[in-house]
């Protein structure tokens, strides 16, 4: 979209759908760990009322296997439930959000001897994720699970054009983005080795 508008002298509207070619990327069901394989999870964690998503994707094939939507649990739960997920598909790393009540969560987890990569979303970081998964479903490159509401949470989503000259990017009023946070979290993941993002405001 950057490339269109600043090198193609293209006219692209203010706001709009980020996310195109979904539902060719849409055709997968749920997959079991198979032996020999690495998975990467990226998580969204939420605060009460937002939805705490877990995404895993293969790391070789980059196609998505599992996915996890929950609110409304206790502390105790929601780590449990990742650390099963992490036990589950006997992963190596999994990235989580760490802003706010992301960190407790994180630190937790490393307590229980998990390997957790903390992932910062400032406007900068959210924008590069975002733009690499926008790539990714452009070019092809992404599969993932034919499950409603990640599709639907993937074709609301929008970008705004902002005064400095850069795009925000947010769910409508009224929606939800864990599921979209949650899978592009889980691509830098699976496309970085688990290394952090350092990118400042």
């Amino acid at each position: 979209m950057i490339f269109r508008q600043e090198y193609l002298a293209e006219f692209i509207d203010d706001a709009g759908g980020v996310f195109r070619r979904v539902q060719d990327a849409a055709v997968l069901e749920p997959k079991e760990y198979e032996e020999g394989k690495q998975y990467i999870a990226g998580v969204d964690v939420a605060a009460s009322v937002d939805f705490t998503v877990v995404s895993v994707l293969d790391a070789e094939s980059k196609e998505m296997v599992y996915i996890d939507r929950f609110n409304r649990v206790d502390y105790p739960v929601l780590i449990d439930r990742l650390e099963a997920i992490y036990h589950r598909y006997h992963m190596t790393s999994m990235v989580v959000e760490s802003n706010s009540i992301g960190r407790p969560v994180i630190d937790e987890l490393v307590a229980r001897g998990l390997n957790i990569v903390p992932f910062t979303t400032t406007s900068a970081t959210k924008q590069s994720i975002i733009q690499n998964l926008q790539a990714a479903f452009e070019n092809g490159q992404i599969r993932i699970l034919n499950n409603p509401v990640l599709i639907g949470e993937l074709l609301s989503f929008e970008s705004k054009r902002n005064a400095s000259g850069g795009f925000s990017y947010s769910a409508p009023d009224g929606m939800n983005d864990d599921c979209v946070m949650s899978l592009a979290i889980a691509w830098y993941g699976a496309n970085s080795g688990g290394t952090i993002l350092w990118l400042e405001e």
